[in-house]
């Protein structure tokens, strides 16, 4: 029984190992982690705007009523 909940544990824990392995043994993605955090505390030189633009389209409808045939004939 106690193995089977630490197979259970082991295997739940499985992808995190993996992933902190990879982290911690590969320098290039230590650095690129290094430049992201570096980048996120200080706030960036240039600031940037933005602009929005809302344009509005109207359309018109024709009511048909039952009488009128919908589509015409082009002579």
């Amino acid at each position: 029984m106690v193995m089977a909940y630490l197979f259970t544990i082991v295997n739940s824990l499985q992808g995190a190992f993996i992933f902190l392995v990879h982290c911690l043994l590969n320098r290039q993605v230590r650095e690129e982690y290094r430049r992201w955090i570096k980048g996120t505390r200080k706030p960036s030189p240039t600031s940037q705007t933005f602009t929005l633009s809302v344009s509005t389209v109207t359309t018109s409808t024709k009511m048909v009523s039952w009488g009128e045939p919908f589509f015409t004939e082009m002579k």
